[in-house]
């Protein structure tokens, strides 16, 4: 399923794909700017920030998480590195949350 939008800018359409196998559009690939999450660009320091290119963050993450509950399982990066934490077998299945959350690059949360 492709939906036509037009950019911040007014300038390009801009074409976006939803993920294979979306169904129904169950899975939104983008955050909208909300007045709830900063709005345009809020997760990235606003639409004036070197962050933000033509409305879309680009800060993304170039890990993802395979489980939901990365987030609850390593709640700091001290516990994504401690060997005692319960969940330390779980760690390679939660590399977005190690490895991006502490540098504010966007990931994820299913």
């Amino acid at each position: 399923m492709q939906t036509a939008l037009t950019s911040l800018s007014g300038r390009v359409p801009v074409l976006m794909r939803w993920p294979s196998s979306n169904f129904n559009g169950n899975c939104e690939p983008y955050l909208a700017g909300t007045p709830s999450n900063g709005g345009i660009c809020g997760k990235c320091g606003g639409a004036d920030s070197d962050l933000c290119d033509d409305g879309l963050c680009t800060n993304y993450c170039p890990y993802e998480n395979r489980y939901k509950d990365c987030d609850e399982r390593f709640p700091d990066a001290e516990s994504c590195n401690d060997a005692t934490n319960p969940n330390s077998p779980n760690r390679p299945g939660c590399e977005a949350t190690c490895n991006c959350r502490s540098t504010e690059q966007i990931y994820w949360i299913n």
